[in-house]
């Protein structure tokens, strides 16, 4: 008698920006997409895009720490 072997299904499609570490994330109703929530400043969006997150971090943020902030800035303006 052989005993199952469960796989881990790989995720397909595009892999998750690390700008996500930064923000709590949650699952909208329409696959793939999420909604957001800074970790530092609580700034929420309901819609929201990783571009949009890392300019958040690199110009409005005003908790963020500053390796973050310079990171980001660096991201932002390249």
């Amino acid at each position: 008698m052989s005993i199952p072997t469960f796989q881990q299904k790989k995720k397909s499609g595009r892999p998750q920006s690390e700008v996500w570490k930064h923000y709590e994330k949650k699952l909208l109703k329409s696959a793939g997409h999420f909604s957001a929530k800074c970790n530092y400043c609580k700034t929420h969006w309901f819609y929201s895009h990783p571009n949009e997150l890392k300019d958040h971090l690199a110009n409005y943020c005003k908790e963020v720490p500053d390796i973050v902030h310079s990171f980001y800035l660096g991201v932002v303006s390249a």
